[in-house]
């Protein structure tokens, strides 16, 4: 480039600066005649077109008769005053919008748009083209100045770097003004683009004439980076044709392959796509993983690869990149986990019980959630997956008394682990009555599909979606499993034998049996019957009980005069009744399955129990039938057990004032309240009444709880339990007293610590014993030891730190010693968070302990599983107090509750002293702390520390499994056809945002098929042509899959606005043979966290679009040839003569002829004839080519909807 060029390029900047880009107005002379002017106007008036005005206007100036002007002027006025208004506001729009954001893409058109202004607003342009100077210098100093460097210095040329210039000169407006300067940056940009080109091909062409691998890797170094350029992929063809080709002879190992993306298909294997199939079968060999992982496998499939791999770690970046071909590709790790889903069985164990068994423990928390449940969920037309969730269902449900139970499994909390849950009904409802009746409405001998989706291992988070079917089937008889041996009295309440929860009152001097069924039983029929009182007193039953051969009567019920009843009776449960009858009795499953025998009455020794003609809820009787058993009455055993005195396992302090003892037996209480000289719990010299050192005495009454006031009442024992190592629970007491930390105490009932903060003192527990029982083998023996008491003189202490990176918040947890009692948050001082990003850039916030931004959790309800109520700080990094630099992403400034914490990122938390401090704990009731501190100081402060948390860039938070359904995968024939996607306020409808229905139903979409996910998708999984199947094949590799998050579907939001995931498939040419429905199936798409969706297999409406063959060609005359395609063709009727020009026709073995003529055959419509200008030899081959014409058209199609232009082939005659 020589010294002018250079010269220009400067004088461009400065040229387009200063008195505004604005092209000057030439205006043309007018007639001055009324007539042509009047013309002009009305001319303007109809078309409203704004050069129409500017002419009118220029005419009207010309007009010598002022009242005539003056008039025109007016009418004008009325046209143009709209036109100018819009235009002006459109341009000014966009001039504010490019000053406030002075970006590119802003700027561009808000240029054109004051460039196009009307010259009647010259001022507005002259104005705004000025202030938009400022804003498009820094783009044309961001053009000239790499240029002239390049120019300078031929090494200062990079592939970067002319992407980048490129992309600004795409960008900038070509306005009148600018549209040279422009061209003449271009124009430079090709030149060192040619240049960098030729430097390529330069060194390749040494490498080769050398064949030194120092020249070999620089030729390689600058192929490498010209293959990076990303605006002309014919240059970047060439480069792969002409420099890329030198290089692979130069590697006799090359299989002509190139790297072109990889992700992890599981911990053990991954995927990587070619750009097209290698020339061989590629081996581990051919492969390296970096950081490194052993290859212990490849399969090669076409330009897939396989490649098996030794265990990644979840969440490390890897590079895999091969040294027998080009390129390279990143992939994320993904953690070992089980592909397979929760569900092991689902049992319909009667028909008001559905028992779904999980092959691994479940968090109960979410077990017990009916929105964890689906019904047939995969085959959902509707596109709204939610119709067909559990919980949705049950809504619709009249008076719904369906629940989720554990059955028989101990529920502690939400994390408890769970093997199984039950869906029952608590009225005696049946699974296949009807909604309206209360049932579930599932038809009997039915097979029907349920889904568990969302739910959490006991370890290991999110579990796969599985499946499994049930039949509302019952053809078994149900049967007695249990009849009491030995009916003792007392021992069915003394052993608990009969849950509380069925309803029974048992009574000490009362003996029992118990008959058990496999399953709800009734009588009569009647599902609702309660099956304790069996309609007895109306004696119109089948079910019967005879206990030695005599009926036997529902207790409390008159029974038939004349008729002889046992002395035995059935007990009724203790629940309100109507008409005699238990309203409660069906609430539980178990309770219908249970029957009990009051037979007290009857004498002791052995009787037999008879019954006939229980029915299960299906209706079949019991069986066998009947059933009889014997069973022995007796009076109650005194001999009294061994093992029932209880003692004290343990004595642990919990605060300045207050201890815990332990006992090794549920039910422990004070013995005798009266005995006053055995108070329950004595610290030995422990008070201090000013003269000498007095036993601290615990009331010889227990307290209600464990709130206390500050008194001087003596201390007080509360009853409490807690759950021992061997999963029973057993009694606790908690021991509270007044505490005082010196001798200036002197209170005989306050415990002193004398000034030190460790003391020794002898405790002893006795006068307990376990509740209800005045034999003395329940007492326990008296227990004294030595115990250590310590004055809480610690700070808290900040151990871990989390990062919630979704709700964008941090939270410290601390350990308080040596209680590990609550924090607080101290009386001022502000916490400060420094955001370090991935390029090192750091950004900070101030948070005030005394403002709402951070707090102590009191609650860890809702939250993750490390925060630890009264002990975590949780920091809202979303809102800093006194700096508002924004430390999260994703941000809504408008209410500070949006924001996720940066990826990558690296967040420094200093805790100055004093911001935390130790708190006194108020254990419910009044106010006053419970738990105190008797240090003078109390409020021990933090010492300052820094915590330093890592946003992992794959977050330890699981987003909910991914799920499609059949409903929510359409193709844009069907869209178009009327099957619109659901859409509603806040839905995206435009046709410019790909996947919405207004898209879809263009015709160029036609073939496009929309697959809408619920849940959180991981985009490399959804994008991978590996995980769907078209007509029974993997989908050809030369289909597009695009992946976007908008809100296009009102019935699925998968996060905040409603955005859902989906991705857009566009089918390849030639995929679709013929109109009609063809199949997809998808599976293996996951989230995040790995965890896989069920598989779902669709039929969706396509339209063919693969293009007519000719593929037969027949002389039928010496100027005519008849030529067939293999499918129905058509030529419209305006199109017949240019379809001339699709054909080339050669004869007598090269001559050209001419087509003259192309005409339809009747009744064949897959055939032709051309007629030729020229006549030929018929014994000679004619060859017929189909071509494009001059102008790049084809006229004959097929009749699809999409019109398909034959193919450009050539056949010949036989």
């Amino acid at each position: 480039m020589n010294k002018k060029t250079k010269n220009t390029l400067v004088a461009a900047v400065a040229a387009t600066m200063g008195a505004g880009i604005v092209a000057p107005v030439v205006q043309a002379a007018a007639v001055d005649y009324y007539a042509l002017a009047l013309e002009a106007v009305v001319k303007a008036e109809t078309s409203k077109d704004i050069k129409d005005i500017e002419t009118a206007k220029e005419a009207i100036a010309k007009v010598t008769d002022a009242k005539k002007q003056a008039e025109l002027s007016t009418r004008l006025d009325k046209v143009a005053g709209p036109v100018l208004n819009a235009q002006l506001k459109n341009a000014f729009d966009l001039v504010q919008k490019a000053k406030e954001t002075k970006k590119l893409e802003d700027l561009k058109p808000a240029r054109l748009a004051v460039d196009e202004m009307s010259y009647l607003l010259q001022d507005y342009k002259n104005t705004w083209s000025t202030e938009l100077d400022p804003i498009t210098q820094p783009f044309l100093v961001a053009v000239v100045d790499p240029l002239l460097a390049m120019m300078d210095s031929e090494a200062k040329i990079n592939q970067t770097s002319l992407n980048e210039v490129r992309a600004i000169i795409n960008g900038l407006p070509q306005t009148k003004a600018l549209k040279q300067y422009i061209l003449d940056y271009a124009g430079t940009q090709d030149l060192m683009q040619e240049k960098y080109g030729q430097k390529g091909l330069a060194a390749a062409n040494k490498a080769k004439a050398s064949g030194l691998q120092a020249d070999i890797d620089a030729a390689k170094a600058i192929y490498a980076d010209l293959m990076k350029i990303n605006y002309s992929d014919a240059l970047k063809a060439d480069y792969e044709k002409y420099i890329g080709t030198i290089l692979k002879s130069l590697d006799p190992a090359v299989k002509n392959f190139e790297i072109v993306s990889a992700e992890a298909r599981s911990n053990t294997e991954i995927t990587v796509v070619l750009k097209s199939a290698p020339l061989a079968n590629l081996t581990a060999a051919d492969f390296a993983i970096s950081p490194s992982l052993t290859i212990t496998n490849v399969t090669t499939n076409n330009n897939v690869v396989s490649i098996k791999t030794s265990p990644q770690t979840a969440g490390a970046t890897y590079t895999v990149s091969t040294t027998t071909g080009i390129g390279s590709a990143s992939f994320t790790g993904l953690a070992a986990v089980d592909t397979t889903g929760a569900i092991s069985g689902i049992e319909v164990l009667n028909l008001r019980q559905i028992k779904v068994a999980f092959n691994r423990e479940i968090k109960w928390g979410s077990a017990k959630e009916e929105s964890s449940y689906y019904l047939e969920m995969v085959d959902d037309l509707t596109g709204d997956i939610t119709t067909r969730r559990l919980d949705t269902i049950l809504t619709g449900v009249t008076n719904n008394k369906w629940e989720m139970t554990a059955g028989d499994q101990e529920i502690i909390s939400d994390e408890t682990p769970v093997k199984y849950v039950i869906l029952e009904s608590s009225d005696g409802t049946l699974i296949n009555n009807a909604k309206a009746d209360g049932g579930l409405g599932i038809e009997y001998n039915k097979s029907i599909t349920l889904e568990a989706r969302n739910l959490v291992q006991k370890v290991g988070g999110y579990i796969n979606t599985s499946q499994g079917a049930f039949t509302v089937v019952d053809g078994t008889a149900p049967k007695i499993v249990n009849v009491t041996a030995n009916a003792e009295v007392g021992r069915m309440l003394k052993d608990n034998i009969i849950p509380a929860y069925l309803g029974y009152t048992l009574a000490a001097d009362k003996a029992y049996v118990e008959v058990k069924f496999s399953e709800p039983v009734i009588d009569n029929g009647d599902v609702n019957a309660k099956l304790d009182l069996l309609k007895y007193k109306n004696l119109n039953s089948d079910f019967k009980v005879y206990v030695d051969g005599i009926l036997v009567k529902t207790a409390g019920t008159a029974g038939t005069p004349g008729v002889t009843y046992s002395n035995a009776e059935i007990a009724n449960p203790d629940a309100a009744t109507v008409d005699g009858l238990a309203v409660e009795q069906d609430s539980i499953a178990e309770a219908q399955k249970t029957l009990l025998l009051d037979v007290t009455k009857l004498s002791r020794g052995e009787h037999e129990v008879k019954i006939v003609g229980a029915q299960d809820l299906k209706g079949n009787v019991m069986a066998p039938n009947p059933y009889q058993a014997k069973f022995t009455v007796s009076d109650e055993i005194k001999t009294p057990p061994t093992a029932m005195k209880p003692s004290i396992k343990e004595i642990k302090q919990v605060a300045d004032n207050a201890v815990e003892v332990y006992f090794n037996a549920k039910d422990v209480v004070i013995a005798d309240s009266a005995a006053a000289d055995k108070n329950p719990v004595v610290i030995e010299k422990a008070a201090w009444d000013g003269t000498d050192w007095k036993d601290l005495k615990a009331d010889l009454n227990a307290g209600s709880d464990i709130d206390i006031t500050a008194t001087t009442a003596a201390p007080k024992v509360v009853y409490g339990t807690y759950r021992d190592t061997d999963g029973v629970w057993k009694a606790k007491w908690t021991v509270l007293y007044e505490a005082g930390n010196d001798k200036s105490t002197t209170d005989a009932e306050t415990f002193n610590y004398d000034s030190q903060n460790i003391v020794i003192r002898n405790v002893i527990v006795q006068n307990y014993e376990i509740s209800g029982n005045t034999q003395a083998y329940y007492e326990g023996d008296t227990y004294r030891a030595s115990s250590t008491f310590k004055k809480d003189v610690e700070a808290p202490l900040a151990q871990q730190i989390y990062a919630d990176k979704e709700n964008g918040k941090i939270y410290v947890v601390f350990k308080d010693d040596p209680f590990n009692g609550d924090i607080a948050l101290g009386a001022a001082g502000k916490v400060k968070v420094k955001m370090t990003n991935s390029k090192a850039q750091d950004f900070y916030g101030e948070y005030d302990v005394t403002k709402g931004n951070i707090s102590v959790v009191t609650s860890a309800a809702g939250l993750p599983t490390y925060v630890v109520p009264g002990k975590t700080v949780a920091i809202d990094v979303r809102k800093p107090d006194d700096n508002n630099q924004n430390l999260v992403e994703k941000f809504t400034a408008t209410n500070n509750t949006t924001g996720t914490l940066i990826e990558s990122a690296v967040y420094s938390v200093t805790f100055p002293q004093g911001t935390i401090v130790d708190a006194e704990e108020n254990m419910g009731g009044s106010a006053t702390p419970d738990y105190i501190m008797v240090d003078p100081s109390k409020a021990h402060k933090n010492a300052e520390k820094v915590m330093q948390v890592s946003v992992s860039k794959n977050s330890t938070d699981e987003g909910i499994v991914p799920q499609t359904t059949r409903g929510l995968i359409q193709s844009g024939y069907e869209i178009a056809s009327g099957n619109i996607i659901a859409t509603g306020s806040g839905t995206v409808v435009d046709k410019a945002t790909a996947g919405t229905a207004l898209y879809m139903a263009e015709k160029e979409n036609t073939n496009k098929i929309l697959v809408v996910f619920d849940g959180e998708v991981l985009e490399t999984s959804a994008k991978n042509k590996n995980n769907y199947t078209f007509n029974g094949a993997v989908l050809p590799q030369t289909a597009q899959i695009e992946f976007y998050s908008n809100d296009i579907n009102a019935t699925v939001t998968n996060g905040a606005g409603g955005a859902e995931s989906y991705v857009v498939i566009t089918l390849p040419e030639g995929s679709v043979q013929k109109d009609g429905l063809y199949t997809i199936a998808i599976d293996g798409i996951t989230n995040k966290s790995g965890k896989r969706m069920l598989p779902v297999r669709d039929s969706v409406a396509l339209v063919d679009n693969t293009r007519p063959v000719l593929n037969n060609v027949k002389i039928i005359g010496d100027k005519q040839l008849e030529i067939t395609f293999d499918e129905v063709v058509n030529i419209d009727s305006a199109d017949l003569a240019k379809a001339v020009n699709n054909f080339a026709v050669t004869v007598n073995n090269g001559e050209t002829r001419t087509v003259s003529t192309v005409t339809k055959v009747n009744n064949e419509p897959n055939k032709l004839i051309l007629t030729l200008a020229d006549t030929f030899d018929i014994a000679k081959i004619a060859k017929v080519t189909v071509k494009k014409d001059v102008n790049g058209n084809i006229y004959v199609t097929d009749t699809s909807d999409l019109k398909n232009v034959m193919a450009e082939v050539t056949v010949s005659s036989k």
